[in-house]
């Protein structure tokens, strides 16, 4: 991948960036609370796992009881955006500090999603090809508070 970047005289040259690219399993822990209920689920995929040093994409299957989806987490500074399409579309963008909104697709229709996310923390070790991203945040759907999710998913290398 070529980045652009600004030179004398306003003139733009390609310079190269590099992207390390790896085959990576994926584990999804999600703790929701909501009052004194809690709920815990968990589940794993295969994918992909790309670094630039300025955003972290990692892009897997995962299989529901509902069927498989492909999942795209977009790791950024202070911000994670996350899409799942096939057996449970949605898009879900996620600012520390901040409420954003996101949409839900189900068979019976599009449905809000608004979140307050209070905590990102993301580490990857490049040499060791492990990495951890843990979100905090509020969730409420169609404006009924669903509880205070702790999403954790664990990116590991794997040989292709």
């Amino acid at each position: 991948m070529k980045k652009l970047k600004a030179v004398e005289k306003g003139c733009l040259h390609l310079t190269s960036v590099s992207i390390d690219k790896i085959q990576v399993r994926v584990t999804i822990n999600t703790v929701i609370r909501n009052g004194s209920n809690c709920e815990t689920m968990a589940s794993e995929g295969f994918g992909t796992f790309y670094d630039n040093r300025e955003t972290a994409v990692c892009t897997f299957k995962e299989s529901s009881g509902s069927g498989e989806m492909k999942t795209i987490v977009k790791i950024e500074p202070n911000q994670v955006t996350i899409q799942r399409n096939g057996a449970l579309n949605m898009r879900q963008q996620l600012v520390a500090g901040r409420k954003t909104e996101g949409i839900y697709l189900t068979p019976y229709g599009r449905m809000a999603l608004e979140t307050k996310t209070k905590t990102i923390q993301f580490a990857w070790d490049k040499g060791k090809r492990i990495g951890k991203l843990q979100v905090v945040y509020d969730l409420w759907m169609q404006r009924n508070y669903t509880g205070c999710y702790n999403v954790t998913i664990q990116m590991e290398g794997v040989e292709s």
